[in-house]
């Protein structure tokens, strides 16, 4: 029989974190938090940088619900650096970080509709991921995604109601990307479409952009974005568009004028290619349809469309650009299933936001750790999911000897770090 010896020391099984929170710490999240919201009042114990690092830290260690944070607290209980707000403290002020809701009621179907866009902590968001250099303004080749993405729960309020999947309720937020990392979230209930003031959403992220210095180049979207307004404004901006179109009778009538079809293949699957040039949504200017045919199995074509103002491209290179947009698609399974999207904590969708918005930073953090620590040792790689990097980096014992010493029980070189 095995025999056990138990330990009263302070051991931290996930040692490993402390070197990625004192990256995180060098990277000067701190000081944007603080100047984004200010100081809390005298009797505060903690502050809101205190609140959100620890909630930072706890899900880069595995965490899933906020509750998960009074273990992460016994763990780190021996460092004498580390603040140790507990999860009622962090709920409290995440909920009091929320913005009211905007309720729009649409002329046509009379349908109520509830938005959040919580503009402090959507530029907080930002400005982090700027200051982590997973955003670069210097970069001339910014590319910008917008998606929505369904999640199921089931919330007190109005932004709670069911979706355009039968059966399912919850929220329907939509996200936008820089580079595959989301910069900007704003709340929507479950029943908004994706097309809902979709072109707001855009000009929101692009301002944000631009306030830190920001250029998107280009913009792709599915085809909630294949609106005149969003055409028009991308147009006047001066940025380039590659979005989803729908095959409309006019589109329809306009591909049998297309006399070279270019053979391709894409995802395993033979395809050709061909452009055609339309006035959009009956407007005054000529717009570049790039489509898409191939054969189904009954023998007829099946047609895509990408509407583009890019006039440069072969059809095969703009639609390769755009089906790249789905890696956002694994970045939205990333968030739901470690950074705690599916696991909402509150009652309401102003507060939700909130949450969505902070474990974004959270994602945030844990790219930026993982990129740096990359590049100055072999044994972390740069592709890491969340489950890699608390397997192979977080879960080390490690003691705290005193204030300056902590001792890693590993034979990898914590140290380089």
């Amino acid at each position: 029989m095995t025999k056990i010896r138990k330990s009263s020391l302070p051991i931290n099984p996930h040692g490993g974190v402390h070197f990625a929170m004192k990256a995180v710490e060098q990277s000067g999240i701190s000081s944007i938090i603080y100047a984004y919201l200010g100081k809390r009042v005298k009797q505060a114990e903690f502050s809101y940088s205190d609140l959100i690092l620890s909630w930072i830290r706890a899900n880069l260690c595995g965490a899933d619900r906020l509750e998960d944070v009074h273990q992460m607290n016994h763990n780190i209980r021996g460092n004498p650096h580390a603040k140790r707000p507990g999860p009622d403290v962090i709920g409290k002020v995440f909920k009091k970080l929320a913005k009211p809701n905007t309720n729009i009621i649409d002329k046509n179907s009379l349908i109520e509709h509830q938005i959040n866009t919580n503009q402090r902590m959507n530029m907080m968001l930002l400005e982090s991921l700027v200051s982590m250099k997973l955003i670069n303004p210097r970069d001339m080749n910014n590319v910008m995604d917008i998606d929505h993405s369904i999640i199921p729960c089931e919330k007190k309020g109005a932004g709670c109601s069911f979706t355009y999947v039968s059966g399912l309720k919850g929220y329907q937020p939509c996200t936008s990307f820089i580079n595959n990392i989301p910069f900007y979230i704003q709340g929507q209930g479950g029943n908004s479409p994706a097309r809902f003031k979709i072109v707001d959403i855009i000009k929101r992220s692009v301002d944000n952009l631009r306030m830190l210095g920001v250029t998107p180049s280009k913009i792709r979207s599915d085809a909630a974005a294949y609106q005149i307004e969003v055409v028009d404004y991308l147009d006047d901006e001066g940025i380039e568009f590659f979005i989803r179109a729908k095959i409309t009778s006019r589109i329809t009538y306009e591909m049998t004028k297309i006399q070279k079809w270019t053979p391709g293949r894409i995802a395993g699957y033979d395809i050709e290619t061909g452009s055609l040039f339309a006035y959009a949504f009956g407007g005054k200017k000529l717009q570049r349809y790039v489509i898409t045919r191939f054969t189904q199995k009954d023998g007829n074509y099946k047609y895509r469309a990408i509407i583009t103002s890019n006039h440069k491209w072969d059809e095969m290179k703009i639609v390769n650009f755009y089906n790249k947009r789905g890696a956002v698609e694994r970045v939205f399974d990333e968030l739901k299933n470690s950074f705690c999207w599916s696991n909402l904590p509150f009652s309401y969708l102003d507060e939700n936001v909130v949450f969505l918005i902070i474990s974004a930073m959270a994602y945030g953090v844990f790219k930026y750790v993982v990129r740096k620590f990359a590049k100055k040792t072999k044994w972390v790689k740069r592709n890491w999911r969340l489950k890699n990097f608390i397997f192979h980096f977080l879960t080390v014992p490690a003691l705290w000897l005193d204030y300056d010493t902590l001792k890693v029980f590993s034979e990898r070189d914590y140290g380089e770090l």
